[in-house]
């Protein structure tokens, strides 16, 4: 606090700074905007650059650099040409056809017997396409389920038919095939199952890029970002029905699957001989086969990934100084499958040194985690489940597991929202990731040139942003809150088993992550996500395990790998209790009251004293307890769309500091039992720190005020309008006018910029005066005769303004900036609500 209170704080926030070509010329301009808004790093992406890597783009990087180091900033880099990483700036179209991608496709036909010495076509193949195995299968009879054991076939890629003699009833001939036939516009992307593969993304990026910059290495360049690598599992042919991109894994017929000989050597460690015979269940069920099958699989190129992909790029960053980040697609549950994504969020980023998420594309909206909202991607709807209750939760728990991390937890922000993406909307999103212990930023996105369509909004604009004085107190006001919780031991009363083994092994019936985290989190109960192989190692003992977690809560389903039955006995042995949400999976022996139906799950691990009872009534109101030291804080955050009223109860008693640190107002308070009443906004967040403070610190802060009468205010204004970016002066819009939406329909429709509206009160009472607006659309700056009394950008627009008012008649401005939206009409804002413009609702003055 002391740190923060002298703007002495470390920083958080990296944004994107796109580059184009040919526009080196306005970099220094766009260093010191991004400078100005408080971000003390950045990450250079060529969105897209076409000399990456060449002679232009290195004169690119040395202004950068010399414009960074001259302003003591930190410079990130990500690590390719363009997004998704894997491309490797193309240096697979001139090297070896092995290290390009590889995919397993089947093709099959059926076939009925008894009959001997039958025959089919050996299916087209290209040359470059390798026969794995050919088998017989039988057929049950129950849809497409296999049976028994896999028959070999005799027969080499070059033949044209295959001979057999089929037993009795109807079998099923598999070719499994290796292939490089991925997706078209990545058929030259570097195979993270690969290390020799991966080597050259190394080769092609992070080498030349230390070779010119090795005196910048672990000062001003802090290290490079991977964006949204994944396997990009494509669907084939005519087979099966392409559920897309976010579920395309193990079980689909037409889903190819990432393969490498390598995979087979693991499969057979764990207990599957011959593994190549039984491949054709990776795509049909087998009547006793599938779970384990998919799971020796799924195991195995998810740990390749692991030990070829993450940790060869976080070695070699570590190795030269600097460090490794970036994020998967993690969403609609992609990241524990194939088509987007690494199959595995934790085995997929465990070689970095910041754990990753991202949230763009309307993936979370405010006050909607109990829908389906529609939103700019796949499929046209985000499950709200997901991303309020598990994606920032998954950050913040591998952060804390990963030593490498060191409690890193980083989320690229904000973008392809859309210019309607108010300040207001940014400072909200922040709040719902800080209270879920992301304490990193990538703001998406700084660009080199305005306007440009390419998913905005987009910082300042070319100073045609109205929303950028907002954006930059949110900056300040993140790196505060950052600093102050980053270190600290963030609560998680309990885990919550990430849900991807059981998944693989059985979707039908595995419950997804998010349902008892859900269950938990809208009854105020604190959770992290642990994966098996966290588990596997973690301690245990005394009642805990881990991180200090006082119980397992394990999502229904009917399969998990042998090693959890061994784990969960451990913990028990622990004194760890195990709760099985609906029912438990057929590899462990427990009993009944060890499941709990997901309805009753958040009350049963109160009344068993696992987790404190808030007496929060709002769902929505998320609270996270944080320590340091001789520090408690409580950050509250109300999600909700509407304001509440709480009477929280609280686990610990005393004197406490009430923090807003996005306007700087702090309060102290006492509490004898822990009872503290606090009435917020939508949007609106506190920090209550408890402990940490001598009797004088916490004296020296003002007693928050108390019984102060409120009176609606009735005046007139006179409103003018300055469009930011094309007008230097305000030009009149209205004298003597009642507030109402500037851009309504009988407004300005198309009008972004300033609003400034004056008027006089007449207040008598001085002695304490505070004056509020209801709605503000989107952020005000008051002047009160003349005084600057501080911006909002979010609810409440509500500030303290007894320095500057006298008894009598007071000037009062105020200065009202809009969204772009309104004039850049851009797609991305369509899946946004836009505000009503400027002031509108009731005045309000609140005095003692």
């Amino acid at each position: 606090m002391k740190s923060i209170l002298e703007n002495k704080t470390e920083n958080y926030l990296l944004p994107f700074f796109w580059q184009h070509d040919g526009h080196d010329a306005e970099i220094p301009a766009r260093v010191q905007k991004i400078y100005e808004s408080g971000c003390r790093a950045f990450c250079v992406e060529s969105r897209p650059y076409e000399h990456f890597c060449e002679d232009a783009w290195w004169k690119t990087m040395d202004i950068i650099l010399a414009e960074a180091e001259k302003r003591g900033m930190r410079v990130w880099i990500l690590d390719d040409k363009h997004f998704p990483t894997g491309y490797a700036n193309g240096i697979l179209e001139h090297e070896d056809l092995n290290l390009r991608r590889k995919f397993l496709r089947e093709s099959h036909v059926d076939v009925m017997g008894p009959m001997a010495e039958a025959s089919v076509l050996v299916p087209m193949h290209t040359p470059e396409e390798k026969l794995v195995s050919a088998v017989l299968f039988r057929r049950t009879g129950k849809d497409e389920e296999l049976t028994g054991e896999p028959i070999e076939l005799d027969v080499q890629s070059e033949d044209k038919f295959v001979y057999f003699s089929v037993p009795e009833g109807l079998y099923r001939v598999f070719f499994v095939f290796e292939t490089f036939s991925g997706e078209e516009n990545k058929k030259y992307y570097i195979d993270m199952l690969s290390k020799e593969s991966v080597h050259k993304l190394i080769e092609a990026v992070y080498e030349p890029h230390y070779d010119h910059y090795a005196k910048y290495f672990g000062n001003t360049l802090a290290g490079f970002f991977s964006d949204e690598p994944g396997f990009d599992a494509p669907h084939f042919g005519m087979t099966g029905y392409d559920t897309g991109i976010y579920n395309r894994s193990v079980g689909q017929p037409g889903v190819m699957l990432p393969w490498r000989d390598a995979a087979a050597v693991h499969m057979a460690k764990d207990g599957i001989d011959e593994p190549t015979l039984y491949l054709p269940i990776l795509w049909y069920a087998h009547d006793e086969l599938t779970a384990e099958i998919r799971l020796a699989y799924m195991g195995a190129v998810t740990l390749l990934w692991k030990e070829n992909f993450s940790y060869p790029l976080g070695d070699w960053c570590r190795a030269h100084g600097v460090q490794y980040i970036g994020h998967l697609i993690e969403g609609m549950n992609a990241h524990a499958r194939l088509g987007c994504s690494a199959g595995h969020y934790f085995r997929g980023l465990d070689g970095q040194d910041m754990s990753g998420i991202d949230i763009v594309l309307h993936q979370v909206m405010p006050g909607m985690a109990d829908y389906k909202t529609a939103a700019l991607v796949s499929g046209g709807m985000v499950d709200g489940e997901f991303f309020h209750y598990v994606l920032g939760q998954l950050a913040a728990s591998h952060a804390r597991q990963n030593p490498n991390m060191n409690g890193r937890a980083m989320c690229e922000v904000f973008g392809a929202y859309g210019w309607a993406e108010g300040a207001n909307v940014m400072k909200w999103l922040m709040d719902f990731l800080l209270v879920r212990g992301v304490n990193h930023f990538v703001p998406h996105a700084f660009d080199d040139f305005f306007p440009d369509r390419d998913c905005p909004p987009h910082f300042g604009a070319d100073g045609n942003d109205p929303q950028f004085a907002g954006f930059t107190q949110l900056m300040h006001y993140v790196n505060r809150a950052a600093h102050y919780l980053y270190g600290t031991e963030m609560e998680a009363s309990g885990a919550i088993l990430y849900h991807a083994e059981a998944e693989w092994m059985d979707k039908s019936s595995a419950m997804l992550t998010q349902k008892p985290a859900k269950a938990c989190y809208d009854a105020q109960i604190s959770y992290d996500i642990v994966p098996l192989d966290y588990l596997e190692t973690a301690e245990k003992n005394n009642g805990r395990f881990g991180r200090g977690y006082k119980y397992l809560v394990v999502p229904a389903c009917r399969k998990l790998p042998e090693r959890f039955a061994k784990i969960c006995e451990a913990l028990k042995n622990a004194g760890v209790p195990v709760f099985f949400v609906d029912y438990a999976p057929d590899c462990v022996n427990i009993s009944e009251n060890e499941i709990v139906p997901l309805q009753k799950l958040a009350a049963h691990i109160k009344e068993s004293g696992l987790a404190h009872e808030y007496n929060a009534k709002e769902h929505l109101l998320r609270i996270a307890k944080f320590t340091r030291g001789e520090a408690t804080s409580f950050f509250v955050f109300n999600e909700a769309p509407n304001a509440v009223q709480e009477t929280l109860s609280l686990p610990v008693s005393g004197k406490y500091i009430a923090t807003d640190l996005l306007n700087g107002v702090y309060t102290r308070g006492e509490t004898a039992d822990g009872t503290v009443e606090l009435a917020l906004e939508a949007e609106q967040s506190v920090i209550l720190i408890f402990g940490g403070a001598t009797e004088d610190e916490w004296a020296g802060f003002p007693e928050k005020s108390e019984g102060l009468h409120m009176a609606e205010i009735e005046t007139l204004w006179d409103i003018d309008l300055r469009e930011t970016g094309k007008e230097t002066e305000f030009k009149p819009f209205r004298k003597n006018s009642k507030l109402f939406n500037i851009t309504g329909k009988n407004g300005e429709t198309e009008f972004s910029g300033e609003m400034r509206y004056k008027t006089k009160l007449n207040i008598n009472d001085t002695a304490h005066v505070e004056l509020e607006f209801e709605n503000v659309g989107v952020t005000a700056q008051l002047f009160v005769n003349g005084k600057d009394m501080g911006q909002r950008i979010c609810r409440p627009y509500r500030w303290d303004i007894t320095e500057a008012v006298k008894a009598g008649e007071n000037d009062v401005e105020v200065f009202v900036c809009n969204t772009l939206a309104q004039r850049m009409q851009d797609f991305f804002s369509t899946y946004m609500t836009l505000p009503a413009s400027g002031i509108t609702g009731k005045v309000r003055l609140f005095v003692q």
